[in-house]
């Protein structure tokens, strides 16, 4: 039955072997090839891309005209849209025979990876920095290698553009082909990707199919399968893990912390930081692996009740959303203790949690969060302790948050926190979206294996530390609670996808309304 190409399965064994039959000739594509077939994706992303948010929209129960549709639009078209102008941007060099150059000295052994030198990254985003850990030795570049065989990425769900985009990074980092399959709760995107990725599927590089965990495992076994790259649950990890014995790269979420160092904060500070903190906890319905679910407070600050008022006020101020990915009403009952009375629960924040809470110890994957208070005589002191806490008490090891006043010193936190990406004062959501930091958990931990995106082609990454301004203005596009979010979404991804500046005061006259 698997031989016969009608079967589903036989649809995977005609897809590798076409795949397999192409990697020699990808393998000999020139850079310069490479970009021409980015350059002209992105075009073809263009035509497509409103087409790609109305889906996203009708899925999520999100009105189309509403501020929060521009979170598809900025996790969907325009993400994938950066990706690739970058990847362009970096095959260029290659053409040239260079690899692409840093945005920055490299400082106290930290490679700068944003803003770069292009696409107005200093202008669209003032006073955010990203830099890059390496795991051994001086900061190194590699080429992109000569390729291998198939790659079969096994997509999440909950982000459109993130299938897309860690099938890219195999194709044009690692010169693999690539079998990308859809999870099903988004796999309403097969015939937007089909078209917008029309010249990839022409050249046999890239395959992308549909179907039930059995069609993945299939694909996995499979024998001309070379490498397996997996977003989704540790679960899921550990049944491929037994399948497969090649390399395998995961990205498997964490209980994504929030350090709320101590300290003096003005009342907007207070309001601003409550914004962010309910946006990190709210945004994509609280279905992101980095979606904030901890928060960790010094039990002594004086504000710390104010703040969390705050925090639960403006949670309450955003309207509750529909609970899309599977299993979601059933966890919220098991983190939180309340059954839902519709496919639409209220946002909740659990404030004094013991450390042993099973908060701490598992992703909730749904609107619950909780706060839990340590005990320290001073700012530095609370670092010190947070630190220790989430390195050895909470799962995981993808993405960190540290909001922190700009006079105390938190360099004991960025050394020593063991988390994929940490983010000062931001959100490391943040980081993905931006897609020249790389993407992936801690080493040796919990979250995972191996980095995605890294345009810059780094070697041996570990780390990425975003930083961020205190406070930010105007507001950040992405703050659940910016009234013209979808209207800036739209002008940004048509900058990127045209690169065309006159689209730039439109994107500031909509930014600056918030």
């Amino acid at each position: 039955m698997a031989n016969n190409v009608d079967h589903p399965t036989g649809r995977v064994d005609q897809a590798l072997r076409e795949l397999a039959d192409a990697a020699a000739i990808w393998s000999r594509t020139t850079s310069g090839e490479r970009r021409d077939l980015l350059e002209s994706t992105t075009r073809r992303l263009a035509l497509y891309a409103r087409e790609w948010v109305d889906l996203a929209c009708e899925a999520k129960r999100i009105a189309h005209d509403s501020a929060t549709a521009g979170e598809e639009i900025g996790a969907g078209p325009l993400a994938l849209a950066r990706y690739l102008r970058l990847l362009e941007t970096s095959h260029v060099s290659l053409a040239e025979g260079e690899l692409p150059p840093l945005p920055g000295p490299v400082r106290d052994g930290l490679a700068p990876v944003f803003p770069t030198h292009a696409l107005a990254d200093r202008l669209l985003f003032r006073g955010y920095r990203a830099d890059v850990r390496l795991a051994d030795g001086p900061v190194q570049q590699q080429p992109p290698p000569d390729g291998g065989g198939p790659c079969v990425v096994l997509g999440a769900g909950n982000v459109s553009s993130l299938p897309a985009t860690d099938a890219l990074h195999y194709l044009f980092a690692e010169s693999r082909p690539v079998l990308l399959k859809l999870n099903s709760v988004n796999e309403y995107l097969l015939p937007i990707f089909e078209r917008v990725f029309h010249e990839l599927i022409d050249r046999n590089v890239l395959r992308i199919i549909t179907g039930d965990p059995e069609h993945g495992r299939h694909a996995v076994q499979h024998e001309l399968t070379a490498k397996v790259h997996l977003t989704g649950s540790a679960a899921t990890h550990a049944v491929i893990a037994a399948d497969f014995d090649g390399p395998f790269a995961s990205e498997l979420g964490n209980v994504t912390p929030v350090m709320i160092v101590p300290g003096s904060y003005s009342r907007g500070d207070l309001r601003y930081h409550a914004e962010n903190i309910a946006t990190m906890i709210t945004n994509n319905a609280s279905f992101n692996c980095i979606a904030a679910k901890l928060l960790v407070t010094c039990k002594s600050w004086p504000q710390r009740r104010e703040f969390l008022d705050l925090v639960e006020t403006r949670l309450a101020a955003i309207p509750p959303r529909f609970a899309y990915y599977p299993g979601a009403l059933d966890r919220y009952a098991r983190f939180c203790g309340r059954t839902a009375s519709d496919d639409a629960p209220p946002w909740v924040m659990m404030r004094d949690l013991k450390d042993d809470a099973l908060l701490l110890r598992e992703e909730s994957f749904v609107g619950v969060a909780g706060e839990l208070a340590l005990e320290s005589d001073s700012p530095g002191a609370f670092v010190e302790t947070a630190t220790r806490f989430l390195n050895e008490k909470v799962w995981g090891n993808l993405g960190a948050n540290i909001i922190a006043p700009p006079t105390v010193d938190i360099r004991h936190a960025t050394e020593h926190l063991r988390y994929g990406t940490i983010a000062v004062n931001c959100w490391c959501g943040v980081s993905y979206a931006l897609m020249t930091p790389p993407w992936g958990g801690y080493p040796g931990g919990d979250s995972g294996n191996g980095f995605v995106h890294n345009t810059f082609f780094l070697r041996d990454p570990i780390q990425t530390i975003l930083t961020g301004p205190f406070r930010a203005r105007p507001r950040p596009a992405w703050f659940a609670t910016h009234r013209r979010s979808r209207e800036v979404m739209w002008s940004l991804f048509r900058f990127y996808s045209t690169g065309g500046w006159h689209h730039l005061p439109s994107l500031l006259f909509h930014a600056l309304r918030t």
